[in-house]
């Protein structure tokens, strides 16, 4: 079950590297992916979530911090 949301985060980050969004992505040194927008506060999400919940927590933080409603 966590490659399935493995894929969901991957999924996710491809949604976020397009042009419309301004964001940049990026890795941190420990795996994890940064984003962040001008202006606004970087985001850390897991690579590999333990659970569906922490998809949906990860979505809300980019509505709350980004303005990015995906």
């Amino acid at each position: 079950m966590a490659s399935g949301l493995k894929r969901d985060v991957d999924k996710l980050i491809k949604q976020l590297q397009r042009p419309e969004h301004g964001c940049q992505v990026g890795k941190t040194k420990r795996g994890h992916w940064k984003i962040t927008k001008a202006g606004c506060q970087q985001l850390i999400i897991s690579p590999d979530p333990c659970d569906q919940r922490s998809i949906r927590n990860a979505k809300a933080d980019l509505k709350r911090y980004l303005s990015i409603v995906l």
